[in-house]
């Protein structure tokens, strides 16, 4: 008669053992899980943009006379300056390059050049842009300081680097259609400078 419990209470020490075994088993499994599932779903670093455009060998730089250009202006980074994006688009099916930083005039309803200077650049030149048919690249400028009249509407006009040529387009675009710098200090002239030329693409 006493060999039956004894039997049974072995038999509950073994299936006890096993489960806990088996528990421990199942515990380890599971709490290896997330170290898993955490390294897989760590980001990886993004590869930096590259700045470098692929452009052929012998590929032409692009002349005034195929690009077209229309610009606006707003309050710049400084208080009272004008920030100005201008849009220069690629005319024609053949590809071409701007490159270096032009020189850039503002020019009044009447034809008249505004009395602002061109001040030197304030970034280096950018990479060479490559532009395809209809392609277009934006130039950035800074206009400060204009102690003058209200000067109405206004063009600017772009003189492009290594002597390919001169284009006018409308400078009185959104945002803010006739915004003007403010007068910052009379006794110094107005001045317009190249902050970016050229970044890829438009508006």
């Amino acid at each position: 008669m006493d060999a039956g419990p004894r039997n049974r209470l072995t038999l509950v020490v073994v299936v006890l053992t096993v489960c806990l075994l088996g528990a421990c088993g199942t515990t380890s499994t599971k709490s290896a899980s997330p170290t898993l599932s955490t390294t897989a779903a760590s980001p990886s670093t993004p590869a930096a943009p590259s700045s470098t455009m692929t452009i052929r060998p012998g590929t032409p730089a692009c002349l005034a006379g195929s690009l077209t250009a229309h610009g606006g202006r707003q309050g710049g980074g400084f208080v009272g300056e004008a920030e100005g994006t201008v849009i220069l688009t690629k005319t024609g099916s053949s590809a071409c390059t701007l490159s270096g930083n032009p020189t850039v005039a503002l020019i009044a309803s009447d034809g008249s050049q505004l009395n602002v200077q061109a001040a030197p650049p304030t970034n280096a030149a950018s990479p060479p842009v490559l532009l395809q048919s209809t392609g277009s690249a934006t130039l950035i400028v800074y206009w400060s300081n204009w102690c003058g009249s209200r000067p109405g509407p206004l063009q600017i006009r772009i003189t492009l680097a290594g002597n390919e040529g001169t284009l006018t387009g409308p400078f009185d675009g959104p945002p803010n259609y006739d915004f003007v710098p403010a007068c910052r200090d009379n006794t110094q002239p107005s001045t317009l400078s190249v902050v970016h030329a050229y970044y890829q693409g438009g508006l």
